[in-house]
């Protein structure tokens, strides 16, 4: 059941990240980093640039 919950989650995450960036393909995109914790646990950090 985790796995599937985070799976889920990742994917809901891309989806609205790639729909807020199909809006106005002219701004600058989200930027992505994967990230490790030493302790157990990853995740995917997407951040908006301003202008």
């Amino acid at each position: 059941m985790r796995t599937r919950m985070t799976e889920f989650i990742s994917n809901l995450q891309s989806t609205i990240i790639t729909e807020l960036e199909n809006i106005d393909p002219t701004v600058p995109r989200f930027t992505r980093r994967t990230w490790d914790r030493a302790q157990g646990g990853r995740g995917i950090r997407k951040t908006g640039r301003r202008e």
